[in-house]
């Protein structure tokens, strides 16, 4: 079951574009794990990540 989705996003110019991207996590997770794939999340823009990198996406997960 996924408990939280944290994101990073490549958004220098485009600051909207985080909370667009972890929109997208959720719906890939919702998909693949049903109701046991909702989760709460956050999202954050930066203007440069590690190795030139556009996201970075963490999910936390609990199995029973």
């Amino acid at each position: 079951m996924a408990r939280h989705v944290d994101g990073v996003v490549d958004a220098a110019e485009e600051p909207h574009i985080p909370v667009l991207i972890e929109a997208g996590a959720s719906e890939v997770l919702g998909d693949i794990f049903g109701e046991a794939g909702r989760h709460a999340r956050s999202a954050v823009g930066v203007p440069v990540l590690p190795l030139d990198s556009p996201v970075e996406v963490e999910v936390v997960f609990r199995w029973e």
